[in-house]
């Protein structure tokens, strides 16, 4: 009975309409059942990408050969229909023109605290739309940067008119509400409603290319992300160039198919840095989300990535890793549901947004200065003890780092100056700490020169400029002559590159590093170390790829 069960669908696949095969070009849209939560870790190495994993089978969508394979190896594999949208339907939503229409508009009504700049174009050079919302949003203040984007995979649309209704919303009530203009005053409120705007006017979830763009992102151990390339599509490329560049504390990014808050890692089992910090940020957008939090599928509507299933090269695993902006994957239910519902995902998640925004502003923030001069001091690093992920300042010199509450060590530190640590710093959840550095030059460092780290035999190591975009020069200096190797590890401790090798005379030597693996492949945004080992003893540092 059971082969002959799993005939049937093959039979239906080889009678399906042309256009049900070719509707994805070579994939088919399928559903494979499973019998237990561990199948879904054994579809990696079967080469088969989920896209939602639902209540007893995944959905996923491959090729004739895969179907093939599968259903020989035992698996139950059925076709499912994408379904197309009403044109009816799609009328009532924002369109690109709409949307675009929409976005010109509000800036024209309020242009003293919006703005609305294109990051760059989509494969069919549509517009990729940000839009700032915040009290002088020409100005770069002390102030968290918080951004909640949406739409990246095109059929999933509620989130870009969630977007659009908060957009609106914040604008209409900025001058009447108090409590939502001390939001906009004290945020920089950054909207992206449609990370694949081809994708939604093709109905479809990937883009123009065929590329699922969040399995597009750079994966924070080196590895391949699951479109299979290490190439960036263009929309990819041009959210990272543009969000490498800022210092964003908390994101969303609104998805559909599910309806849970889904917070990092996606690509591995082992927790993040920030692991309760981020439960509990999910947490309380589930608990204003009523349908959410009363999951019966999730424990109050959360859940790690990887728990749930593995992502290999999605966004809220790079904005994490690269940027050091905690970012959770919001599915919020139907991925293009009738318009008329619009206003009840409205209200199931307006407040959950706001709370988002009020939440990015929380916890400990500062400026970072020269102690001489009073300067601000530009990318330095704030470290908390126990917790491995620093947060870095901006061009003028702010930080600002959620934090469960309790009391933390706080080090500050810099190239070039001596480092910092406060101790016991009284940090609430709920409420905003106030925390001012000055530091102090490091004399060594003056004018250029390395700072001399005396150690073992003599040598000293650095690097400059750190943090880099382009290239970086690691200097160090050997006393006596010998053999040296000097290698880059990513934050996962996996070799990136073998530097320099060999017999070494004594003196100071320079090597460039351009931001390249082994392979010659650009490397992702994100903290590198650097080993440096002479005989029997070795030294290493740190670094920071910010493109």
């Amino acid at each position: 009975m059971k082969n002959k069960l799993l005939f049937i669908p093959v039979l239906l696949l080889l009678l399906a309409p042309a256009g049900l095969r070719a509707q994805t070009g070579s994939l088919i849209p399928v559903k494979i059942y499973i019998s237990s939560h561990d199948d879904v870790y054994k579809f990696k190495g079967l080469g088969v990408g989920i896209e939602e994993l639902c209540n007893g089978y995944i959905e996923a969508q491959i090729t004739k050969a895969k179907f093939d394979e599968l259903t020989t190896l035992g698996w139950k594999v059925e076709l499912r229909t994408i379904e197309k949208v009403d044109p009816k339907i799609a009328s009532q939503y924002h369109n690109y023109t709409q949307m675009t229409s929409f976005l010109d508009s509000i800036h024209t009504i309020y242009p003293a605290i919006t703005k609305k700049i294109s990051i760059g174009k989509s494969v069919q050079n549509r517009d990729l739309w940000a839009f700032l919302i915040t009290d002088n949003p020409d100005s770069n203040e002390n102030e968290a940067e918080v951004r909640l984007a949406a739409n990246i995979h095109g059929d999933e649309t509620v989130g870009r008119e969630l977007c659009l209704a908060m957009i609106d919303s914040l604008t209409k009530v900025y001058d009447s509400v108090p409590a939502i203009a001390n939001l906009v005053n004290s945020r920089e409120i950054w909207f992206m409603p449609s990370l694949n705007p081809d994708g939604y006017e093709l109905n479809r979830r990937e883009n123009a290319n065929w590329v699922n763009l969040n399995r597009n992102f750079p994966v924070p151990d080196g590895s391949i992300g699951e479109d299979g390339t290490y190439v960036n599509e263009v929309e990819t490329q041009a959210f990272i160039d543009f969000w490498s560049g800022k210092r964003a504390v908390l994101s969303l990014n609104y998805h559909g198919g599910a309806l849970v808050a889904n917070y990092p890692w996606d690509y591995t089992v082992t927790r993040c840095p920030d692991d309760l910090l981020a439960k509990e940020v999910s947490l309380g957008y589930s608990r204003l989300n009523p349908p959410m939090y009363a999951s019966t599928s999730f424990d109050s509507g959360v859940t790690n990535g990887w728990d749930w299933y593995y992502v290999y090269g999605s966004l809220q695993d790079w904005s994490y890793y690269a940027t050091s902006c905690l970012d959770i994957t919001m599915e919020i239910g139907t991925k293009w549901p009738s318009a008329s519902t619009l206003p009840t995902y409205w209200s199931d998640n307006r407040d959950g947004m706001l709370f988002f925004i009020r939440q990015a502003g929380l916890g400990i923030q500062g400026l970072v200065t020269d102690s001489a001069t009073g300067l601000p001091l530009d990318f330095a690093q704030v470290e908390v003890a126990g917790i491995d992920k620093p947060v870095y300042t901006d061009s003028i010199g702010d930080y600002h780092r959620m934090l469960l509450s309790g009391n933390y060590d706080l080090t500050y530190s810099k190239e070039g100056y001596f480092p910092k640590t406060i101790s016991g710093v009284r940090v609430n959840y709920d409420s905003l700490t106030n925390l001012d550095v000055a530091l102090a030059k490091d004399p060594g460092g003056v004018a250029g020169k390395p700072s001399e780290i005396i150690w073992q035999k003599g040598r000293f190591l650095n690097n400059s400029p750190n943090p880099f975009r382009v290239q970086t020069i690691i200097n160090y200096q050997v006393l006596s002559p010998g053999m040296v190797r000097l290698r880059i590890y990513n934050a996962a401790g996996q070799l990136v590159k073998i530097l320099d090798e060999g017999y070494r005379a004594s003196g100071v030597h320079k090597i460039k590093w351009d931001g390249r693996d082994g392979s010659g492949y650009t490397v992702s945004n994100g903290v590198y170390v650097y080993r440096l080992q002479a005989g029997e003893t070795s030294q290493t540092g740190k670094m920071i790829v910010l493109r």
